[in-house]
């Protein structure tokens, strides 16, 4: 009972925390087209923010052992908030919507495929709703959907950083960088733990 209060405080933070982001961004650009735009950037990295620990997490306990094991405890937690937050930055992109300037349809269905994640990943961590799946479904289904969702990231960032002028670039650097960091730490992970399944039977039989 606990646990599903401390989960239920997290997630409604981080709602709480995009709403007066999305709030505070509103008041000091208006809600135009500056205003929006800018409030969806801003809510997009505080989803991104929510999103890599819980990404990185599992990867890095395999890496790194105990240090990590708290932040993977909080997994769960992380994946939800990051939900919270995308409910408000998809708010953010129907206002966009609304005033005139939807994005293309290319647009819509690659970040709408990552959102569509977003939220089957979020159903099944209830443990009801994952009853319906066989485990194999929903290790294949986390797989895949985080994956997805952290290449939207990198296609959001690369896009920024590329497209606009130095600051631009120095703005989305970080995100950039850490995001290809937690990338290349599950791929470390990944080949540590295939390496440990294909060495053990082979140290047995040599003792």
């Amino acid at each position: 009972m606990g646990s599903d209060r401390r989960t239920t405080n997290f997630v409604t933070f981080a709602f709480a925390a995009a709403v007066a982001l999305t709030a505070v961004v509103f008041l000091a650009y208006g809600v135009g087209h500056d205003g929006v735009d800018a409030a969806l950037r801003a809510t997009a990295r505080l989803a991104f923010l929510y999103f890599l620990p819980a990404y990185a997490a599992g990867a890095l306990v395999a890496l790194f052992g105990s240090p990590f094991q708290p932040l993977a405890k909080r997994g769960r937690d992380l994946g939800l908030a990051f939900a919270a937050v995308e409910v408000v930055h998809l708010s953010v992109v129907a206002l966009l919507c609304a005033i005139g300037f939807a994005p293309g349809r290319p647009v819509f269905i690659f970040f709408g495929t990552a959102a569509g994640f977003v939220f089957l990943l979020a159903l099944f961590s209830f443990a009801r709703p994952r009853r319906l799946l066989h485990p194999a479904v929903w290790n294949a289904l986390r797989f895949v959907g985080m994956n997805f969702i952290a290449y939207a990231f990198f296609v959001d960032f690369k896009g920024g950083s590329f497209d606009g002028g130095f600051l631009n670039r120095l703005y989305y650097l970080p995100f950039l960088a850490a995001l290809v960091l937690a990338v290349m730490a599950r791929v470390a992970a990944r080949a540590l733990q295939a390496w440990g399944r294909w060495a053990a039977p082979r140290l047995q039989q040599k003792a």
